[in-house]
């Protein structure tokens, strides 16, 4: 299987609205296939712009530089991504609330 194959498969396995991270692709591309993070951070890329240039994700959208989400049509037009869970995902912690301050700055 190629990455854009994997890639698309494990996209249409996420929620409508919800977000999709390039860095959590990467993650599971770099177990499936035994990659570095580096190396497979530039394929997760590469096939990303494949995806959406073929349309082969025709629902894929992006929100922002690494962001993406799934859009779903609906009788009021095209569904966005869910800020709650972008939110949550990105600026919470598990069991640590959230950051502000130094901490985050830093990181």
């Amino acid at each position: 299987m190629t990455y854009v194959a994997f890639i698309s498969k494990y996209l249409l396995q996420k929620e409508y609205g919800s977000p999709i991270f390039t860095e959590e692709i990467a993650e599971a591309l770099a177990r499936q296939y035994g990659l570095e993070s580096k190396k497979a951070s530039a394929a997760t890329s590469v096939a990303l712009k494949r995806i959406i240039e073929g349309n082969k994700v025709p629902d894929l959208r992006c929100y922002q530089k690494g962001i993406y989400y799934r859009a779903e049509d609906t009788p009021f037009g095209e569904t966005g991504i869910s800020r709650d869970r972008l939110v949550a995902a990105r600026y919470l912690r598990q069991d640590n609330g959230y950051e502000t301050g130094l901490g985050y700055m830093h990181r």
